[in-house]
C-alpha cells in the first residue's frame, strides 16, 4: 500500500471519492490481478474440502440415523450454502 497526498489527483475511474465534512478525499484504487487470483483459489480450494467434508457427512448413513434432525438440516442447508457460494467464487475467478 501507499499512500501519497496530492494537491491535483484528477477524477477517473479509479479514483475513488468520499467527502468529510468539509474535504475531499480521493484515492486511486489500484488492482491486482495475480494477487486476487491466488486469494480467489486458496478460498476455492478451502470451500471445497469444506463441501467435501459436509458431503461425507450427510452421506453417511450413521449420521443421518442417529443426528438430531435440525442438525442433518443444518448440515443440508451449510452444503447448499458452501455450494452456491463455491460457485460465485469460480464464476468471480473466471471473470478475472
Amino acid at each position: 500500500s501507499e499512500f501519497i497526498v496530492a494537491k491535483d489527483l484528477q477524477k477517473t475511474e479509479k479514483v475513488e471519492t468520499t467527502k468529510v465534512k468539509n474535504m475531499e478525499i480521493m484515492g486511486e484504487i489500484t488492482f491486482e490481478a495475480a494477487m486476487e487470483k491466488a486469494r480467489l483459489k486458496k478460498e476455492i480450494d478451502a470451500l471445497k474440502k469444506t463441501v467435501t467434508a459436509l458431503e461425507q457427512r450427510l452421506g453417511n448413513k450413521s449420521y443421518a440415523k442417529k443426528a438430531p434432525a435440525h442438525l442433518v438440516q443444518q448440515t443440508k442447508d451449510e452444503l447448499e450454502k458452501g455450494k452456491t457460494e463455491l460457485k460465485r467464487l469460480e464464476t468471480e475467478l473466471k471473470e478475472l
